[in-house]
């Protein structure tokens, strides 16, 4: 059974105190004191989960934005090992895989890449999740993704994301969609909703609320509607060179989510992506490296 690893560190890192800094100024700017922080505390009590949404097709080929360095196309298996070793090193504890759910009943070949991908986490140390995108999925085809599911055999998947023996499958997009349903997995909907209360938090880009306001989830940029080419990138959220998703990570942090999702490794039709690109190069993956650190590191007290 794969565990979400909670990493401790047992010193204090030399920086922490310019994110604390950055995250109390943000807060009296935007007119929220850290006092209000806390009234807004999402209300976990245990540690934060920090997890990558990751596009294995779709958005992550669309490079609108920037391309990846190196350049890919498609799913090849040595894409999937180089994109696992590099996200290891982003300190996250889950990568949750987007799966058009619509898409993988169409091409059944699919099925083969996702069971490689998930035994190639298994090598590199990093535990995943599927991230079920049900938009396009017709209510009676329920029952056709559930033996898709269980053709995965994810239960004897040692890296894959499982609790009390149960893969866990997000569903995202299906609120009309009431059949999907199994013994043999833990089903958790997550539907989106914009956080409007936390909407004065600066700092936070973009963020979005589900599973009962217990699942933050924030972005590293985004761009305008209506671009489709580099020369029409107007941005919506500017990425800064990676101080965007910084600070989203260290004020999410503070607000004390079950799970801070980071959207996302390769969103290049909307410009929020962490992999290293033609862009800002490494900029935002060494970023968000340093804000998860920074986070999980215990703050020293004032003698």
């Amino acid at each position: 059974m794969a565990k979400l690893l909670t990493r401790v560190m047992g010193t204090l890192v030399p920086g922490v105190y310019a994110a604390v800094i950055i995250l109390l100024t943000s807060c009296v700017g935007s007119g929220v004191s850290s006092q209000h922080l806390a009234e807004l505390s999402l209300g976990n009590e245990r540690p934060t989960h920090y997890a990558l949404l990751y596009y294995p097709y779709s958005v992550s080929l669309t490079h609108i934005a920037a391309m990846p360095h190196p350049l890919y196309s498609g799913w090849p298996q040595h894409r999937m090992r180089q994109d696992l070793r590099r996200i290891r090193e982003t300190g996250t504890d889950l990568l949750l895989l987007h799966t058009d759910a619509a898409k993988v009943l169409q091409d059944r070949d699919l099925a083969q890449l996702y069971t490689a991908f998930i035994g190639y986490a298994a090598e590199a140390g990093v535990d995943c999740a599927l991230y079920l995108d049900c938009e396009k999925l017709d209510d009676g085809q329920a029952t056709a993704l559930v033996q898709w599911l269980l053709a995965l055999n994810l239960n004897n998947a040692s890296a894959y994301w499982k609790d009390a023996g149960r893969p866990i499958v997000v569903l995202v997009n299906a609120a009309e969609i009431e059949q999907i349903r199994h013994i043999g997995f833990d089903f958790r909907r997550w539907e989106w909703q914009p956080a409007s209360r936390l909407a004065r938090v600066s700092g936070l880009s973009m963020p979005m609320l589900a599973d009962q306001g217990r699942v933050l989830r924030v972005r590293a940029g985004w761009i305008r509607n209506g671009a489709s080419s580099p020369d029409d990138v107007k941005w919506a959220v500017k990425r800064r060179n990676g101080d965007t998703i910084f600070e989203a990570v260290t004020v999410g942090a503070r607000l004390n989510p079950r799970i801070l999702v980071v959207d996302s490794w390769n969103d290049y039709a909307h410009g929020s992506f962490v992999e290293p690109n033609s862009l800002d190069q490494e900029q935002a993956l060494m970023r968000l490296r340093e804000a998860i650190r920074d986070a999980r590191t215990p703050i020293a007290e004032t003698p």
